[in-house]
This record gives structure tokens, C-alpha cells and sequence, in this order.
């Protein structure tokens, strides 16, 4: 009969099941570890087709379960130690689950279609145990369908629980809801759960404020001395300067800020060549800050650090989502810094130049994934305006102006809250530090006439030779002295002690003053 040849066909067919979908579950566990288990449902081992498979799953959710961090290094050596990694096909296996890993939004997409599968796997099953006991029941007919509906019954019921619910809230719900307020790495400027875009010129110091917030935050000081910060450990990944200048700024920054640098929970990885879109790399990183408990991650450049294509919305968007998200989700949070964006030919007259109107270069989705944007705008050659660009769930902050000053020949860097940006202007402390930093590239001495030519153009004679006087005066950094060369006198200068604001020093071309 028609009926008999489809039974006798059962055992013969390939059962339902999707192998992709698999390796995207699966990979997407590894990219984002033991915390993406929330996001599975009620998918168990068993809903998977393959062995393998199997296997690698219930091995991640036991992982979880001892409160093990889980990515492609930690199973690839708790499968060894269970004598299971060749089984499931080695390490080579392994990193194909993590080539081929799921978005993390889509990851419910994916879960779904193995347990779809999972599902018509089981209705064969239980239609094949309900054939066996049909021809075994002989005359008891009512027993054979009353077993068929109670089997049938429980899988609607598993079905039933592996359909997550749609969040939605109605208006009164969310208007009720008691919401966390928002938590920073650094107060009102630097949020946590999220991305922060540091964006500016070159020469903007970027690369220095980068390094001076990950210290504060590693050390739980103040940032400038006056924004709060929240201890955590920190890491730097630094792909512009080399591991020679990585060392020379964090020894004087150090000194600067009279940190011990052994005693800080401060890394930095310079010039390893990390990609977002190389997934061992990726992967190592995220071992890395699990393994050490890093909660804020700074990356100097982001344009170093993928292979994408900036203003390519898509890419941007998908950057954020299978890289960036996951990361954010197991509690690190990132600082990028990045350029602005450059206007159009003839453009820049028309700027205010204090205006941010030109914003971060690359896509808008850029924008549109941080969390803040701080934009760092020159003044001076040893000062910087920082500007609130978005700040998104929380206030924007008044803007402020922050100094650099130091180097080799102090022994030091010094970075220095100096005021809102209307004081920081002010011509006066420009010719000040202007003036020291003149004295500290000639030892030796100077007389008044020099650095009166040297300053030209960006101080007047009116206020370079009120501000000498005064830094000449008993206890400040300068000694003057009378030089009479037949019947005229020329005044003479010498930099005799420290000052507050130490010039820059000399040979250090990587530093702009």
C-alpha cells in the first residue's frame, strides 16, 4: 500500500537539520562567551544534528555553569582535558565555528532554526514509536492514541517554551519603570555599557589623553583631578606610536602623575597588528580581558583596527554589531580614537573655529553607534579644548581646556585641567608658557631682544615684556641679569627653578611643542 511504502522509507532518509545554522550558534557562543547562553532559549545539547556538535555545546553550557569564562582557546582545552577535542575535530574545527559565527543580533534567528529542525526531528521519532506500538497493540486501538496524543502534547508544550517572548513594554510599563541611573568609567563624560568616539586632529593629543585616562581609571583617580572616575582595569591597545614611545610616555606620564606603573592594573599592547576582522586575533583579545578582568578598552587608532571600508554604512553598522556589541554585552567598554571628518574644498572659511559641525569622518553609523563623542580641538601648541559632541542618555558636560606640558628634559608629563575655554584663551597665560618653554630650550640663557623675535607673530612686545618682569620677580622660574655691552644694557635671562608649567623638551618631535 501507499501508507506502507512511505513507513518503509522512514530509516532510509536523512532527518531534517541545518548544519549552518549550527556553526553559526555555535561560533557566536565563542565570539561572545558564556554570557550569549541568555539568548539560546530553551535550546538543549539533543536539539543539535550532528555529534560534534552536541558535544560542543553541552561542553560551553558546563563551562558556564562553573562560572568559566568560555572562547576558543578555553574549550579548545576543556574538550582536551574531557578527551573530546578530536572527536569534535580538533582545533582546526573549532576555529571554522568561529569563521562562521553568528551576528550576535541574529543569534535568536539561528537558535530558531535549529530547534525548527530539532522539532521535525522529534515529531519523526515520536511517529515512528507510535508505528511501533500500532503494530504491537494488536487490538488495543484507544491505548496507541491516547500514547500518540500525550507524546505529541509534550513536544507542543517544549515548543511552546523555546518561543521567547517579544519585549515590548506599553507606555505605562516604561513610564513606571525604575531604571538604573547612568554608571561611568569617567563622570559625565566617559559612560560604561558602551562605545565613546575620541575624535580630533593630529596633534590634538589624543594619543596622550588616551593613555592618561586609562591610568586614572586603572588607578581610580580623579581625571584632571576634578571628574571621577571608577576603578577598573584597564588596556591600551596602541598601533601609531611603537613600543619605544609607548615606554618613554608611560614612564614620564607616570612620574607626572606620581604613580608607581607596577601597581596600576594598566596594559598596553603595542603594535600587534589586531583586527576586529581577524577572528583568532579577536578571540585572543577577548580571552585576554576576560582572563584579567579589563573593563575598559582604549584603541589608538580606530582606522587601525579593521579592514572595512569607513564610509560604508553596512560595514560600519556590521563592524558594530559582530564585533564591538559582543564585547560591550561582557562588560568592556571601548574608547576609539578617530579623525574628523574633512570638509569640502573651500569649506573651512566658512567654520567657526570653535564649531564641530565637521564631525567624525567615515559613515554615520559611526555616530550613530557611540555611546559619546568627545571632540579635542587645538588652541594653543600646549593646549586643548575638549567639547561634548553627543552624549547620548545622559547630560552633555560644559566644555573644558586641558594643557600638556612636560617631557625628557623635566622628567616628566604633566597633563593640567586649565578652565573653561574663554580663561583658557587668555593671551596672557599663552605668552607665559610660550616664554618658559623658549627658557627651557636654552639653558644656557637668552637676552630679551631673542626671545621678543622668537615669539613674533604670536605675542606682542606689550606682552612679552610685563610677563619677563614677572617671572623674573624673587621665588619664580627666571633670574635676570644686566649685560652692558659699552654704554647700553641688555637684559639677560637664565630658567633658574621648576614651574607649575615646565616647558617641552628638546629633541622630542614627536611631542608638538
Amino acid at each position: 500500500s501507499h501508507e506502507a511504502l512511505i513507513i518503509d522509507q522512514l530509516p532510509a532518509r536523512i532527518p531534517p537539520h541545518s548544519l549552518d545554522a549550527e556553526h553559526a550558534v555555535l561560533g557566536c557562543l565563542l565570539l561572545e562567551g558564556a554570557g550569549a547562553l541568555q539568548n539560546v532559549g530553551a535550546l538543549v545539547a539533543d536539539d543539535f544534528y550532528l555529534g560534534a556538535n552536541r558535544e560542543i555545546f553541552g561542553t560551553v553550557v558546563a563551562m558556564a555553569a562553573a562560572g568559566r569564562a568560555v572562547d576558543l582557546l578555553t574549550l579548545s582545552e576543556e574538550l582536551r582535558r574531557r578527551d573530546q577535542l578530536e572527536f569534535v575535530g580538533g582545533p582546526s574545527y573549532l576555529a571554522l565555528l568561529v569563521e562562521r559565527g553568528s551576528v550576535a543580533a541574529y543569534l535568536s534567528s539561528y537558535v530558531a532554526i535549529v530547534r525548527q529542525h530539532a522539532a521535525l526531528r522529534e515529531t519523526i521519532q515520536t511517529a515512528a514509536r507510535i508505528i511501533d506500538l500500532a503494530y504491537d497493540a494488536k487490538d488495543d486501538a484507544q491505548l496507541v492514541i491516547d500514547q500518540a496524543l500525550r507524546r505529541f502534547e509534550a513536544l507542543a508544550a517544549r515548543a511552546a517554551v523555546a518561543e521567547a517572548p517579544f519585549p515590548a513594554l506599553s507606555a505605562a510599563e516604561l513610564v513606571g519603570a525604575d531604571l538604573p541611573q547612568p554608571a561611568f568609567h569617567v563622570e559625565g563624560w566617559i559612560p560604561t555599557k558602551g562605545i565613546t568616539f575620541v575624535v580630533g586632529d593630529s596633534e590634538a593629543f589624543k594619543s596622550f589623553l588616551a593613555q592618561y585616562i586609562g591610568l586614572c581609571v586603572a588607578a581610580g583617580r580623579p581625571l584632571f583631578d576634578r571628574f571621577p572616575t571608577t576603578q577598573a582595569p584597564t588596556l591600551m591597545l596602541s598601533e601609531e606610536n611603537g613600543i619605544v614611545e609607548d615606554r618613554r610616555r608611560l614612564r614620564l606620564m607616570c612620574a607626572g602623575m606620581g604613580f608607581d606603573p607596577v601597581a596600576v592594573p594598566f596594559w598596553i599592547a603595542p603594535e600587534t597588528a589586531f583586527s576586529f576582522d581577524d577572528p583568532p586575533r579577536y578571540a585572543s583579545l577577548r580571552s585576554f580581558v576576560q582572563a584579567r578582568g579589563i573593563k575598559l578598552v582604549l584603541i589608538d587608532s580606530f582606522v587601525r583596527v579593521h579592514r572595512r571600508e569607513e564610509k560604508d554604512a553596512g560595514q560600519m553598522n556590521a563592524l558594530y554589531m559582530d564585533r564591538m556589541k559582543p564585547l560591550i554585552r561582557d562588560g568592556v567598554d571601548l574608547v576609539l580614537l578617530h579623525h574628523k571628518r574633512k570638509l569640502p574644498a573651500g569649506m573651512h572659511s566658512q567654520v567657526p573655529a570653535t564649531s564641530d559641525s565637521d564631525d567624525i569622518r567615515g559613515s554615520g553609523d559611526l555616530r550613530a553607534a557611540a555611546h559619546a563623542v568627545l571632540f579635542l580641538k587645538t588652541l594653543t601648541k600646549t593646549t586643548v579644548v575638549v567639547r561634548h559632541n553627543k552624549a547620548r542618555g545622559f547630560e552633555k558636560q560644559d566644555p573644558f581646556v586641558f594643557s600638556l606640558a612636560g617631557g625628557n628634559a623635566t622628567g616628566q608629563i604633566v597633563l593640567a585641567h586649565e578652565g573653561a575655554p574663554a580663561d583658557a584663551v587668555d593671551k596672557t597665560a599663552g605668552c607665559r608658557a610660550a616664554i618658559l618653554e623658549y627658557a627651557a630650550e636654552h639653558p644656557a640663557g637668552f637676552f630679551r631682544q631673542d626671545v621678543v623675535a622668537a615669539l613674533k607673530g604670536r605675542f606682542s612686545r606689550r606682552a612679552v615684556d610685563p610677563m619677563l618682569k614677572a617671572l623674573a620677580k624673587e621665588g619664580y622660574p627666571l633670574k635676570e641679569d644686566e649685560v652692558r655691552e659699552g654704554r647700553r644694557a641688555k637684559r639677560f635671562y637664565v630658567l633658574v627653578s621648576a614651574d607649575p608649567d615646565p616647558a617641552g623638551p628638546e629633541g622630542d618631535d614627536d611631542v608638538p611643542f
